[in-house]
């Protein structure tokens, strides 16, 4: 009989779930005994990690207090307290590579620290993350106001413009992957 694999700690199934069933999935045809049919068991007998992200300002606390992690934009306007107390974790949106011109630190941001908009999001304007005005912004406002705001965790976003910026004017934007 072959070894079976050791099992990994057990908070990491959720995340790995829909990988391990994709990976069961290749021994679909296998014996019953076989490191295919224990990926199958292990992966089924796990219940799905629920998350949900949503960036408006009003929205039914009761379904996001459904989910086990709730990411929310800084400007939602309901009660978070009401998502939380069933258990669920708030996490705070950071666009680190881009800001809305409608975010209330925008006007903060030195101007020399401001590029281009996002053709996707023309409200949207890409940042030049090594100018140091954008630093001190991030770490002495924005991820302060996250933090008060009851949030206990972030999640990073834009973190590919830096380095799509640089692809694209490599000498201009140099330093900017790093």
């Amino acid at each position: 009989m072959p070894a079976r694999p050791a099992s990994p700690p057990a908070t990491r199934w959720p995340q790995r779930r829909d990988f391990l069933q994709a990976l069961a999935g290749l021994f679909g045809g296998a014996a019953a005994d076989d490191a295919g049919a224990w990926l199958r068991a292990r992966t089924l007998s796990v219940p799905a990690f629920r998350w949900v992200a949503f960036y408006g300002e009003t929205a039914d606390e009761q379904v996001l207090a459904g989910y086990d992690l709730v990411v929310l934009d800084r400007m939602f306007r309901g009660v978070k307290a009401e998502i939380t107390q069933r258990g669920a974790r708030l996490f705070g949106y950071l666009s680190l590579g881009e800001i809305n011109t409608a975010d209330s630190f925008f006007s903060r941001l030195a101007p020399q620290a401001v590029l281009e908009a996002n053709p996707a999001w023309p409200a949207t304007r890409r940042i030049d993350i090594r100018h140091p005005a954008w630093r001190a912004l991030v770490l002495g406002g924005i991820i302060p106001a996250i933090l008060e705001g009851g949030f206990t965790g972030l999640l990073l976003d834009t973190l590919d413009t830096p380095a799509h910026l640089e692809r694209q004017d490599p000498v201009g934007k140099r330093g900017m992957r790093q």
